[in-house]
């Protein structure tokens, strides 16, 4: 989301972002496109002062939530040293305010949720770039898996469906999936395996 997306946003929801002294922190590292580096909270600097300004009682406004920070991590740390003030954060997209009184399982989501945008949206560059290479024909590639085909949410549900959802045979999730057990098998390891830690594949 750039500089003018977040303006836009914000003025939208009828959040005026011409004040001197509105208590809207906007995003402008895409400005100097300083979010392809490697990052650290450090550079956050207006964050941490839009932070260090907020009372109790007050909100801190952004145009969306994935803005105000660098990771899932970060953007959680964000929004619970606001809410620790007795603040809230204002998503003007969302139209979703969290603060001292909204429940920790909904804040948890829309933590959750941003830090899921904010994953897409530093991908999406690089996908769109190598699709425009292989249709150029400067990239080889073979024929992508009925997996990569997915949507990412729908992989997601597959992932979660072939590791955690043991209830389901894998016949069944053949059949609700349309693919072979080895390629679930292939591309996620053993069933029951703990995600990120794949069980070694036998020959």
């Amino acid at each position: 989301m750039t500089v003018a997306d977040q303006q836009c946003a914000l003025a939208g929801a009828g959040v005026p972002v011409d004040g001197q002294h509105a208590p809207v922190y906007i995003d402008r590292l895409h400005a100097a496109g300083r979010r392809a580096k490697r990052l650290k909270v450090s550079d956050l600097d207006q964050r941490e002062h839009c932070i260090a300004d907020v009372r109790a009682g007050a909100r801190m406004v952004v145009a969306s939530l994935d803005r105000i920070g660098l990771s899932h991590e970060d953007i959680a740390a964000a929004v619970a040293r606001v809410i620790g003030k007795g603040a809230a954060v204002y998503d003007a997209t969302a139209g979703q305010e969290l603060g001292p009184e909204t429940p920790t399982p909904d804040v948890l989501t829309a933590v959750a949720a941003a830090a899921k945008r904010l994953k897409g949206q530093r991908t999406a560059p690089a996908r769109k770039e190598l699709d425009e290479r292989r249709k150029a024909g400067s990239v080889k590639s073979g024929p992508v898996s009925k997996i990569d085909q997915l949507p990412a949410d729908k992989r997601d549900e597959l992932r979660c469906d072939w590791l955690e959802r043991l209830s389901l045979s894998q016949t069944a999730l053949e059949k609700k999936w349309g693919m072979a057990r080895n390629t679930m098998r292939k591309a996620f390891g053993d069933r029951g395996a703990p995600r990120g830690r794949r069980k070694k594949q036998s020959a």
